[in-house]
């Protein structure tokens, strides 16, 4: 019989957990008449025979018959790995963008998905261009293709100035932006250069020069 004079709380967390997922939402509430109603869950990777299990005090705990969860459609972009960090005019690091749905999850593109002009904000000081390979082919316009069937693509990014503070995205309309924070450092020293331009001057004096 429902105990319809409780009104603890109960708290509701992922069980079996096939696909390492994470359950959002309000995971604890009061219950009312003695029902607990958890309207807004999820949970984000798919798998199959996920369980949830309830707990309130010192109520014996309830689990919940298995369910699965499954592929949501293409809802953003992603650009995968850790924040992207090289020396200036560096295109070593490569970086991959993938197509996900809400959850996180990749989803294969089922026709060939041509992604809008890359971006990198603020504007780099210098010259900056996104390529394909390395530092030698840029892409222009600046923007790639998940091809049907497959849930990636790739790129390269360089910049010839200090930059500490970029973000890459990479959008596509109708799809949430793929971000990434991007830290361009000084390159290996390779030439000397004049910061002023030698003077005229009397024949015996001397005249400081920046080298």
């Amino acid at each position: 019989n429902t105990a319809d004079t409780v009104t603890d709380n109960v708290i509701i967390a992922i069980g079996t957990n096939p696909g390492s997922g994470t359950l959002s939402g309000t995971t604890t509430v009061p219950a009312v008449a003695g029902v607990a109603t958890f309207g807004n869950l999820g949970i984000n990777k798919i798998g199959t025979g996920y369980t949830l299990g309830a707990t309130s005090g010192i109520l014996t705990g309830a689990t919940s018959s298995a369910f699965n969860i499954t592929l949501g459609p293409p809802a953003r972009l992603a650009i995968l790995g850790t924040p992207l960090t090289v020396p200036a005019l560096d295109c070593s690091a490569v970086r991959t963008v993938e197509l996900q749905d809400n959850g996180g999850n990749p989803v294969n593109a089922a026709a060939d998905l041509i992604l809008d002009p890359y971006t990198a904000s603020p504007a780099p000081a210098g010259t900056a261009f996104f390529s394909d390979f390395f530092c030698t082919t840029p892409i222009i316009p600046p923007t790639r293709s998940i091809l049907g069937g497959t849930s990636q693509t790739t790129f390269y990014f360089s910049a010839q100035n200090v930059e500490p503070a970029l973000t890459l995205t990479v959008p596509r309309t109708g799809l949430v932006s793929g971000t990434q924070a991007a830290i361009i450092g000084q390159g290996v020293p390779t030439d000397l250069a004049f910061t002023t331009a030698p003077p005229t001057v009397e024949a015996g004096f001397c005249q400081p020069l920046n080298l």
